[in-house]
């Protein structure tokens, strides 16, 4: 005989009709819907107000606008006070720790909103009117890629002005040892600053912004010219004079 391999089959269960297996199987009652209006033939329904809430979810917070104004114009009426102002002032008027209020500031600095002033170790606050705002932004993306070293040597050219400054006095002003040359030559390539050459030394090299011009101290005015003299336009003042006072005989020292 062969043996009967089959798994044996496990007789159903005999639950009494209606009743629910264990473990709870079976269709979850649904839960009651809420009530439904009906509404009248040829009418539409009333739209719900926008932003309202159904009664079972309770009702919607309103917003409550703060009082006081913005943070940006509660500073900017310490400003309208004073020019200038201190930490401390911003602390009294916005009734904030010290620690809020420099959060602000750096913040507001980031955005050139004010400037830093230094009053004999105190920090003072400016703010910036618009058209000093968008001058302070072009002059940072002018020096924008500039090494720490090349943008403190950029900033002693521009305080030199029209007198412009040497090499030599670069490097004592900057306290850089080293690098100066090349710096120089860098800031030149990117048309920041310009050399011009002086009566004093001609050989010497002055430094000074690409826009402006030097003064008559350092370039003598209109008889020189990169700080050479310009004889040949003497000697042909000087021949013209003489023709006139060989054709006149006479003349004074008003003519």
């Amino acid at each position: 005989r062969r043996a009967n391999l089959s798994p044996m089959r496990r007789p159903p269960s005999k639950r009494p009709h209606g009743s629910t297996p264990p473990g709870g199987g079976g269709k979850k009652p649904r839960r009651p819907t809420a009530d439904v209006k009906l509404v009248e033939p040829g009418k539409v329904a009333p739209k719900r107000p926008r932003g309202s809430v159904k009664a079972s979810h309770g009702v919607a917070p309103k917003r409550v606008k703060k009082e006081g104004g913005t943070l940006l114009s509660r500073i900017k009426e310490v400003f309208e006070e004073s020019r200038f102002v201190t930490t401390e002032a911003i602390m009294r008027h916005l009734g904030k720790d010290k620690k809020e209020v420099v959060l602000v500031i750096n913040k507001l600095a980031a955005n050139d909103r004010i400037a830093l002033h230094d009053d004999n170790g105190t920090t003072l606050y400016r703010w910036l009117p618009d058209d000093e705002r968008k001058a302070l932004r072009e002059r940072k993306a002018k020096l924008k890629g500039l090494t720490t070293e090349e943008k403190l040597v950029y900033q002693e050219i521009e305080k030199a002005g029209t007198l412009g400054i040497g090499t030599r006095e670069v490097k004592y002003v900057t306290k850089l040892k080293t690098g100066v040359p090349k710096m120089l030559e860098r800031l030149q390539k990117r048309n920041l600053i310009k050399w011009v050459r002086t009566i004093e030394a001609k050989n010497k090299k002055i430094w000074m912004l690409r826009e402006l011009e030097p003064s008559r101290d350092v370039q003598g005015g209109p008889w020189y010219e990169d700080g050479i003299f310009k004889q040949e336009i003497v000697d042909a003042i000087k021949i013209v004079c003489m023709k006139y006072l060989e054709e006149e005989k006479e003349v004074t020292c008003e003519v």
